[in-house]
């Protein structure tokens, strides 16, 4: 015979309620004219009340901004210029916070930026075509380069860093997807060479943590000597 599991938290189990929120964005009254059991007018206050919290989302509006370019003559370089307004990309029809979470969508949830494109005009109405998502990417990995070159020089400071590797394709070709990571960084570098190339890559002068399967003990002894080397 066989034994259904009584539904909700065991006998016992200590009761969770979700958090009371730190902030009230909006207060409401909600007073009574009429009895809701049975209709009735005749209503006396009592001298109490309760509170309930309600969290919920708010959609935004899509802001559409206009970026006047005034010309200048530059008398030192005989050009004529233009700035490039704050929050700008040049370009671009699309501003980058929406691109920012197209690509936090795509990379990681998963989502296929068709899908996205839906959920845009559903939620914001705000409309791209799929075939220009790739720019998206460009885009983000453009204005990213900085912070990741910072995030290079970081390496070589620390005393000792992980290294491990997987493989990776793209665009139908077999890659090395390369992680290092240390106390302040993680990092991750996808290239097509050798194992020691992307070591000198990651420029890593310190003494590498790398996962002790047969493979990696050559590229132990290897990375010990790597400095006496020019690979």
């Amino acid at each position: 015979m066989r034994i259904h599991k009584k539904r909700g938290a065991p006998k016992g189990h200590p009761g969770k309620t979700r958090r009371k929120p730190d902030r009230v964005d909006e207060h409401v009254e909600v007073f009574l004219e009429q009895c809701p059991e049975c209709g009735g007018h005749d209503l006396k206050e009592c001298k109490r009340h309760e509170d309930h919290y309600q969290e919920d989302i708010v959609i935004p509006q899509t802001k559409v901004t206009r970026f006047r370019h005034h010309f200048y003559y530059c008398s030192k370089c005989k050009t004529v210029v233009y700035g490039q307004g704050t929050g700008e990309l040049p370009g671009s029809y699309i501003g980058p916070v929406a691109k920012g979470i197209a690509g936090w969508l795509h990379y990681q949830m998963r989502i296929p930026y068709r899908q996205i494109r839906r959920l845009f005009h559903e939620l914001f109405r705000l409309d791209f075509d799929p075939s220009s998502a790739p720019g998206f990417d460009r885009q983000i990995r453009c204005r990213g380069d900085p912070f990741y070159e910072q995030l290079k020089k970081l390496l070589p400071e620390q005393a000792f860093a992980h290294l491990d590797e997987t493989g990776w394709r793209k665009e139908g070709v077999n890659y090395w997807l390369w992680c290092c990571a240390v106390v302040k960084a993680v990092v991750f570098l996808i290239a097509a060479a050798g194992c020691i190339l992307q070591i000198q890559l990651f420029q890593i002068a310190t003494l590498l943590q790398i996962p002790q399967y047969h493979l990696f003990n050559l590229l132990a002894e290897e990375c010990v000597c790597m400095n006496d080397r020019q690979l």
